[in-house]
């Protein structure tokens, strides 16, 4: 498994640094209850998406951004990626979004790359002039 090299490959290169490897905040499950009642809420939204789409009362149900989620969802995942955040100062990140909150949060930033090269590209082409952000290219 190509993640486990890269992990081993951090934790030998950068001891220095207090370490731990987790996922992204919200994206997994403590339990399988709760996957499976987002799931479930999940397919329902999506089946009731489909049927008012096309409806009169459609404005007035789904919001333009947010479909129909919570806009506080949205609020509550960056809240929860703020505080996993700032218990670091260097983040090692290969998912895009935490690469730009931990820049924002003025973090040392490792950028990663994920399997199709998006992370390397957008690295290239926006955050190479930051002096707390550089590409581990293993």
């Amino acid at each position: 498994d190509s993640g486990s090299s890269i992990f081993d490959f951090i934790k030998h290169n950068y001891s220095q640094y207090k370490m731990d490897i987790f996922d992204w905040p919200g994206m997994h499950f403590d339990s399988i209850i709760k996957k499976f009642i987002m799931e479930r809420k999940n397919r329902f939204l999506r089946r009731s998406y489909l049927i008012l789409k096309n409806s009169k009362i459609k404005k007035f149900i789904i919001d333009p951004c947010y479909g129909l989620e919570s806009p506080r969802k949205g609020e509550k995942l960056f809240a929860r990626g703020v505080r996993f955040m700032n218990n670091y100062d260097v983040v090692f990140s290969n998912r895009l979004h935490g690469i730009i909150l931990a820049l924002l949060m003025d973090k040392n930033v490792i950028c990663l790359d994920n399997s199709y090269g998006k992370n390397q590209f957008f690295f290239d082409t926006w955050l190479k002039e930051f002096n707390n952000c550089s590409f581990l290219i293993i």
